[in-house]
């Protein structure tokens, strides 16, 4: 019923690189370590075995360097399909930056407040909240009434008992994936696709 602020450091590389994670918790229960591990492994794709990329990348010149530069990095997600989708109707603004300075004010209007060494911090806009939000509202923080609309609707779905965060979703076949999320409104193909990668990690 708390925010949990989580501290992700990597504190070995090579061949075997390894992270170190703290929580900072007002109590730490097993229920919480474990939404912790959770969520990080989740957020820096920690199951994901990329052997098989490894073994196209090293007889490629060019991106076995790279490969080997970057190993132990996984494709990343963000923590939740919902957040996913917000970034998908955000950053289609005028730039990227545009829309993550916006994303920025809606999660300081609507996200968990929690205080860490004396820094405070917000988590991602929670439906919870947003659903109690107006056009108007989001107006004000740089949403033009659509997207505003669309975020309002998308937070309204994230919260069904029947389908939390977009769970179903996450069963189908790429095609069917898509066309679920253009049906509900989403902002087309680009975002579906979007959310698919960020939000479901499917890479092709």
């Amino acid at each position: 019923g708390a925010p949990v602020a989580i501290e992700v450091s990597q504190v070995r590389a090579g061949a075997r690189p390894q992270v170190e994670v703290v929580a900072h918790a007002r109590s730490h229960t097993s229920a919480i370590r474990d939404g912790v591990a959770a969520a990080v492994t989740r957020m820096l794709g920690l199951e994901r075995d990329l052997e098989p990329f490894y073994r196209i990348a090293r007889s490629d010149s060019v991106l076995a360097g790279m490969a080997e530069r970057g190993r132990g990095m996984k494709p990343p997600r963000f923590a939740s399909i919902f957040e996913a989708f917000a970034n998908a109707v955000a950053c289609q603004l005028v730039s990227l930056s545009a829309g993550l300075h916006v994303l920025n004010r809606v999660s300081d209007a609507y996200g968990a407040a929690v205080e860490v060494a004396g820094a405070a911090m917000r988590s991602f806009a929670q439906p919870s909240r947003l659903v109690h939000a107006s056009e108007d509202d989001l107006r004000a923080l740089g949403m033009s009434r659509a997207k505003g609309r669309y975020l309002i609707d998308l937070a309204r779905r994230a919260l069904d008992a029947r389908d939390p965060d977009f769970a179903s979703i996450g069963a189908l076949a790429d095609a069917d994936a898509s066309a679920r999320m253009c049906a509900i409104r989403v902002g087309g193909r680009w975002n579906a696709e979007h959310v698919l990668l960020w939000g479901f990690v499917r890479l092709n």
